[in-house]
């Protein structure tokens, strides 16, 4: 009876378009539902007044992916790239008083309300809105850079690769047309020359009493 009931139910259900359902007992002695009669022509036929209904069931609207909530860095996909074009990597710059001028390349370019930050070994250096920023008195040796544009609602949007550079610059511990003899320079022949001395006093004639 449980699978004359099963039966049953699948029938009704892919029975949207029908309405007729024949039942008859076969020669098992199960009860049997189906849409077409038996061969013999020996069935119940059942009437179904009302076609069966069916239920819409309501899509539920997909979430943005993380990162892209609205409000909240919804921009991330908007730039393209962010690159240090000046210094180039592993440049080396003359730069006696050590001002130097770092060039970036944003695409798109920088929207409403976002910042520029850059970074120079790993402390920020510069935040606003201008992709040419000079910066004043840097250290001799080597640096690294990195930039990143800071979204209106918080948050990385995109950061730019690191660009290694070095500033060279004049140091006061070395003059070049200073010798190691502290000031003396050499003739041809090696010998230091030194300075000329003040010319000494004319001693006294010294007078012998007679014995």
């Amino acid at each position: 009876m449980l699978r004359a009931l099963l039966v049953l139910s699948l029938l009704l259900v892919t029975a949207t378009a029908q309405a007729t359902i024949y039942r008859w007992v076969n020669a098992q002695g199960d009860v049997v539902f189906s849409d077409t009669p038996p061969p013999n022509g020996k069935a119940q036929k059942l009437e179904l007044n009302h076609p069966l209904d069916t239920i819409q069931t309501p899509q539920q609207p997909l979430s943005p992916p993380p990162g892209l909530a609205p409000g909240n860095g919804n921009q991330r996909s908007a730039y393209r790239a962010l690159t240090i074009t000046s210094p180039a990597n592993n440049q080396a710059i003359r730069a006696n008083n050590g001002d130097i001028t770092v060039s970036l390349n944003l695409m798109p370019a920088l929207m409403p309300g976002d910042r520029i930050r850059l970074f120079m070994d790993g402390a920020q250096v510069y935040s606003g809105t201008s992709t040419q920023i000079p910066l004043h008195n840097v250290d001799r040796g080597s640096h690294t850079l990195y930039a990143a544009v800071e979204g209106r609602a918080g948050g990385i949007a995109i950061r730019s690769p690191g660009v290694t550079f070095s500033v060279l610059r004049h140091s006061v511990l070395f003059n070049p047309g200073q010798s190691p003899t502290n000031g003396a320079t050499s003739n041809a022949s090696g010998a230091a020359n030194q300075a000329p001395r003040a010319p000494m006093m004319p001693r006294a004639p010294q007078f012998h009493a007679p014995n």
